[in-house]
């Protein structure tokens, strides 16, 4: 008796199993049906037989040791590739020339601009079908969209080739975490809805509305056929310099944990219908956390660049950092146990594993990742590493010059993937050439034997199928761009998301001008932008404009055109930007600063605690007695110009948090601050002027008393700063907020601070 049916889509045909799974499959991939017991099965290698791995009622464990047995080297070693940073959008001319790495990569599709300009972004290229079919890629970073439905349809394309190669493996596609987006719109209709950034959702000190942020976004990304996030990013911000503690959920680990968990679960768990097994499903997506074991960069320097490679732990905090996994991600609460995969950090780990051990970057490091996370915290995923790590062969291939292959800078590729391989790590991000892996498998042979080698490789290729068969890939990797288009970005899931944005707003003074009376007519003073050197260098010029528009304003706030006539002033400030704490033209270490004014660090370290080894010298990476400027020292100078145009009259400040900031500069000179963090939209920090909500967030994180409160704390301690106190009394502490009626204490105080 027949149980299934079809049903044609938009470029696919859907197979309805009753009781059963739904396959899709394209007709002209080659792909088959088979019709077993009276149901459907997607007939992938094209052999006439149903074969275990294609059969869904089997157990995933069944399915991936079937497949792995009658894969070829080149398919296994395929699944160690995940690359990326493909752009579903027309690209033009000013687009490519304001993005070097986005035109090499662009230039591997053999079309010149203009025919970019013109050519479908759902389109294969050659270049998409070369990766598939000889390299046999099958992880594939997403980045910009044009829109989900362009992201389905693109998709659905790539699928197609996949499908009628070989094995049928789908390809699985990844994403950096899109729910943040840095914009000052409430509407995000060419993408999912936007929600808080993580330093955000940290400050709602509400594990829940993570949760519910990561459970929307799944349903969405399915939608556009994504399986994969590269996040939660839950690095401990121990420092408060470091350039990437925006994407930090603050500087608590136990803060830390509990989000990791509530983004995990929320991200990997299906439920009824959807669910495939053990909680994973049509309705999951895997969370691959970042960055293991975490980044405590000496100085607060940042490891992208080698003047930051060196994370440093004079606190002796190792644990703490590592805490937000062992005691989150790696314990969720839903029955997919532990988030699906790891991604190591760049840093060279300073004098952790004993006296044994290597001084080199987490993927290099055999402690770090076969020991520490595989063996002692059992985890079972893959691990990738960061991008831009195992390099490339082909200079074709090369979109980025500098390898951050942090104590392995002049080995080639292929020993660079074989000792990855040797310290338990699954993946090469940012490498998409199959030669690579199959010169490390060479290698592997050579030094460690044929056995060691095909073990390795079978183990690594059952790790990364095993997510594409518990996502159900393998039986529909294909979005109808239609739903997407419709789903994605709904109203109804924009406004979950602004509602977290309202969560996240800090109140840290009012002198009882919020919230603003009506009939209050409020000035609002332009914003400079610009100026700031980008990782690349790349420098802006220096413009200003309106922060809010009148559309933005309309129906929360009365504003006036100049100082004169308003009753109180509105003030935009951002964190300040003082570099990466190396200067590249004298090659001197600098001091990073979190105040607007000129900065000497006089009580830094003389000597630096980390450093390369020269002919048996270590080499030291002090800024002592240095001294740095901040690029956005007009921001401070606004302020204080706006100060002295309103007189008595009342200025409210709102900071652009993506680091803590040191408020003696600034709060004396103003009578309300709120804090917001990047991608909030206008319209929530307006609302809270309004009095249509009242506060409620938390500091993720200490508002220090001066820049040597910072100079002198450890780097791998977390809350071990002075916080600042202001002239009412409060000490700006992590957990510190304040609603209308004053200091908030509530239960999220009482557990985290």
């Amino acid at each position: 008796m027949k149980k299934w049916y079809l049903e044609e889509k938009e470029g696919y045909t859907l197979v309805h199993n009753q009781g059963g799974a739904t396959l899709g499959f394209q007709k002209d991939s080659g792909v088959t049906i088979l019709e077993v017991d009276g149901y459907a099965f997607k007939d992938l290698n094209r052999n006439g037989v149903l074969d275990p791995y294609e059969d869904w009622r089997l157990p995933v464990e069944e399915r991936v040791r079937d497949l792995v047995s009658r894969m070829d080297l080149d398919s296994k070693l395929g699944l160690s590739l995940h690359d990326g940073m493909f752009m579903v959008m027309r690209l033009t001319q000013q687009a490519l020339d304001a993005n070097p790495s986005l035109k090499a990569r662009v230039a591997l599709m053999g079309k010149t601009p203009e025919e970019l300009a013109v050519l479908d972004p759902t389109e294969p290229t050659d270049y998409h079908r070369e990766l598939i079919t000889h390299d046999e890629m099958r992880c594939w970073l997403m980045s910009a969209i044009d829109g989900p439905e362009y992201a389905a349809r693109y998709n659905n394309n790539i699928q197609k080739i996949a499908e009628g190669h070989k094995f049928g493996i789908p390809v699985y596609f990844s994403t950096n975490p899109r729910a943040f987006q840095d914009t000052h719109s409430d509407t995000t209709e060419n993408d999912v809805s936007c929600w808080p950034s993580n330093l955000g959702l940290g400050a709602t000190f509400d594990p829940s509305v993570a949760k519910q942020m990561a459970e929307t976004i799944s349903r969405e990304y399915r939608a556009m056929g994504i399986t994969m996030e590269l996040g939660p990013q839950v690095d401990l911000a121990s420092d408060p310099r470091w350039d990437r503690m925006s994407a930090t959920y603050g500087s608590d680990e136990r803060l830390n944990a509990d989000m990791a968990r509530a983004v995990c679960d929320g991200l990997q768990t299906s439920q009824g219908d959807a669910e495939i097994e053990a909680g994973w499903g049509r309705d999951s997506v895997l969370a691959m956390c970042k960055h293991w074991p975490g980044s405590t960069g000496e100085g607060g320097r940042e490891s992208h660049k080698e003047s930051g490679k060196y994370t440093v732990y004079p606190g002796g905090n190792f644990d703490k950092h590592i805490y937000p996994w062992t005691e989150g991600a790696f314990r969720l609460e839903g029955p997919t146990a532990q988030c699906g995969a790891v991604m190591s950090c760049y840093d060279d780990i300073w004098e952790i594993g004993g006296d044994d051990a290597e001084i080199s970057g987490a993927s290099f490091n055999q402690y770090i990742v076969d020991t520490l996370l595989r063996k002692e915290h059992g985890f079972q995923g893959f691990v990738c590493t960061d991008f831009w790590i195992t390099g490339s062969l082909k200079k074709e291939r090369t979109t980025r010059p500098q390898v951050n292959a942090w104590g392995y800078t002049d080995v080639t590729p292929a020993e660079r993937a074989l000792k990855e391989w040797e310290c338990g790590v699954d993946q090469c991000g940012g490498t998409n050439e199959i030669e690579i892996m199959q010169q490390a498998y060479w290698l592997a042979q050579k030094k460690h034997g044929p056995g060691w080698a095909s073990r390795k490789v079978d183990a690594i290729a059952s790790r990364v199928l095993t997510y594409g068969f518990r996502v159900g890939s393998f039986e529909n990797p294909y979005a109808d761009p239609s739903f997407a288009q419709s789903f994605v970005g709904s109203r109804e899931f924009r406004e979950r998301g602004m509602e977290a944005h309202r969560k996240s707003i800090i109140l840290v003074k009012n002198s009882g001008v919020l919230p603003l009376s009506d009939g209050m007519k409020m000035w609002i003073a332009d914003k400079y932008h610009g100026g700031i050197p980008d990782r690349a260098g790349n420098v802006d010029p220096i413009t200003k404009s309106k922060p809010v528009s009148d559309a933005e304003c309309a129906g929360l706030v009365h504003t006036a055109r100049t100082p004169e006539e308003a009753d109180c002033a509105l003030v935009f400030m951002e964190t300040p930007a003082s570099g990466f704490g190396f200067d590249t033209e004298s090659g001197e270490y600098r001091p990073i600063s979190l105040q607007y004014r000129p900065y000497t660090a006089v009580n830094a370290r003389k000597e630096s605690i980390a450093g390369d080894y020269v002919d048996g010298v270590k080499e030291n990476r002090s800024y002592r007695d240095k001294t740095v400027e901040t690029y956005n020292a007009y921001d401070l100078d606004n302020l204080l110009e706006v100060r002295a145009q309103m007189g008595e009259k009342p200025v409210i400040l709102v900071l652009n948090c993506k680091n803590p900031i040191v408020p003696a500069e600034f709060e004396p000179y103003v009578d309300a601050v709120l804090i917001a963090f990047a991608g909030t939209p206008n319209r929530v920090l307006l609302e809270a002027l309004a009095g249509r909500y009242e506060p409620s967030g938390l500091l993720p994180f200490q508002m220090p008393e001066s820049m040597d409160t910072i100079e002198t704390h450890f780097e791998d301690t977390p809350r071990d700063l002075t916080p600042y106190a202001d002239a009412a009394g409060h000490a700006w502490d992590f957990g510190f907020g304040m609603n209308w009626s004053g200091v908030i204490s509530d239960a999220r105080v009482e557990r985290y601070r």
